[in-house]
């Protein structure tokens, strides 16, 4: 599975966050630094942005961290801010 963010989003970094702007322009969602970084990796599979992540944080427990990643796009996608969609296509 890979994320996306969706169409007609929009994003911004300030400093070390990242503003997300719904679609409909209604609704602006702060990233903490992480979950930055995350957005920052997108397209991307849950596991390439565990990666990465690792590389970032070689202290964290990767278990941890992908669970804590896949729980972060999940909510991504349910909030309308990304998409998701089969690696083949």
């Amino acid at each position: 599975m890979v994320y996306s963010p969706a169409r007609e989003v929009t994003a911004e970094r300030s400093g070390d966050r990242m503003f997300v702007l719904d679609p409909q322009g209604r609704v602006l969602t702060t990233l903490n630094p992480v979950g930055a970084l995350v957005w920052e990796a997108l397209p991307a599979s849950a596991e390439n942005v565990v990666d990465k992540l690792c590389a970032e944080f070689p202290d964290m427990d990767s278990a941890a961290l992908e669970a804590d990643v896949r729980r972060f796009l999940a909510s991504l996608s349910r909030a309308g801010l990304a998409v998701r969609r089969d690696a083949d296509g």
